[in-house]
């Protein structure tokens, strides 16, 4: 039987944002429909460690899949942790609330360590945080290492023979974090031999979170979006750049602690990942925690993008694939039975038709695929692929080029 398993990243976008109008009057409306009801883990069963999945949900959340979640009140509990990854929601994420947000547990939306050194069959990219880039995975002579996920070349080059070590992630975010964008992966390393053992993979980047209340947000606990490190060895991949976190509220208050740093690399590398961006925005901030990364304070404005980019599998040999693909190697997101080529089809969001889809994928018997499909008028794109037995992974992502305005103030 062959397996596959897709995990669906658009990786490459050029920066793009909407005007958005300033404030006359000193109150801020996050533009949540209420929709998904209330988010209070302290009246969810199975804590206090808890992984944030909309499919999990009843009813699901975010029925619309646009990563928007539109709450009346967001509530992590002291002693709480809440972990999402691009497993769970693949893209940049939205949390609106029309009343309060409280904070006073643990948000992680950091991105995975890369893998070290390990066997081909082991290699699997690090899973960024929702709206990060995956890391590379590793190499050596028989099969190359490859570069880190990310928008306009950020993401970490692979290693080589003259250079081992993958480099490490960058984060090209503007000060707005507009649009919205998480932290660039690392590179693969490379390992000067042609035995089984490979260089390790790349950190993942840190994810991208933007929280909008019409009340008061209060952050007594942690948000943590860094990037994933990477392995301590001259063979290692590089470390992944930190991601972004977005607050905008009338109010923001707090002295926890809000971390978008870039990981750590290892002791022999001469390259570092770039740190994400804090942005606070409340006409009264109040907030008096700590913060790693660039921190940007100003009055809110328009809460976010519209017809915001988007890139999808939607379907394997003829199987639909779950509009939050897992992308993982232990239980797969579509299974096949077929040796033969097979039809993938992906769809687009917002992107220019005649844009050129790229396509790898990472199998645990054989080595990297590629394949690319064209969008047509309809922003649908088919192309075939033939998959060895076993598991497989694919990343899938689009360039393309847009126009760009700052927002006003």
């Amino acid at each position: 039987m062959t397996r596959h398993s897709i995990s669906v990243r658009l990786l490459a976008l050029a920066m793009a944002c909407t005007s958005a109008c300033a404030l006359n009057a000193q109150t801020f409306k996050s533009g949540s429909n209420e929709t998904d009801g209330d988010l209070d883990f302290s009246k969810i069963p199975g804590g206090p460690n808890y992984t944030f999945d909309p499919q999990k949900f009843s009813p699901p959340l975010d029925q619309d899949h646009d990563n928007v979640f539109n709450f009346k009140t967001i509530n992590i509990p002291p002693g709480a942790t809440v972990t999402v990854s691009a497993q769970q929601v693949n893209g940049p994420m939205t949390w609106l609330a029309t009343g309060n947000v409280n904070i006073n547990g643990t948000l992680i939306l950091g991105g995975a360590n890369g893998l070290a050194n390990n066997s081909l069959e082991q290699r699997s990219p690090a899973v960024p945080g929702p709206g990060g880039f995956y890391g590379g995975v590793g190499g050596n002579n028989t099969v190359a290492p490859t570069a880190g996920g990310g928008p306009n070349g950020s993401g970490g080059a692979a290693g080589s023979k003259s250079s081992n070590q993958g480099k490490a992630g960058g984060f090209i975010g503007n000060s707005f974090l507009v649009p919205l964008v998480g932290g660039s992966g690392g590179g693969g390393g490379f390992w000067d031999t042609t035995n089984p053992n490979i260089g390790g993979g790349g950190g993942a980047g840190g994810g991208a979170i933007l929280i909008a209340s019409d009340g008061t947000i209060t952050i007594g606990g942690t948000i943590s979006a860094n990037g994933g490190s990477a392995a301590n060895t001259c063979q290692s991949g590089g470390a992944g750049a930190g991601g972004a976190v977005r607050l905008a509220a009338n109010s923001i208050t707090g002295g926890g602690r809000l971390l978008v740093a870039a990981g750590s690399q290892a002791s022999c590398s001469n390259s570092g990942a770039g740190n994400g961006i804090i942005r606070l925005e409340a006409f009264q901030l109040n907030f008096t925690g700590t913060t790693a990364g660039a921190v940007y304070t100003g009055s809110p404005y328009a809460t976010f993008v519209t017809g915001v980019p988007m890139l999808k599998v939607v379907s394997v040999a003829g199987v639909t694939v779950n509009p939050y693909p897992t992308g993982s190697f232990a239980v797969p997101d579509v299974a096949i039975n077929s040796a033969n080529p097979v039809p993938i089809v992906v769809q687009g969001t917002n992107i220019p038709a005649g844009t050129t889809v790229q396509m790898q994928f990472y199998s645990e018997n054989g080595p990297n695929l590629t394949a690319s499909a064209t969008l047509d008028q309809t922003l649908q794109g088919t192309t075939t692929v033939t998959f060895p037995p076993g598991y497989s992974q694919g990343l899938v992502s689009a360039s393309f080029t847009v126009q760009s305005q700052a927002p006003k103030r």
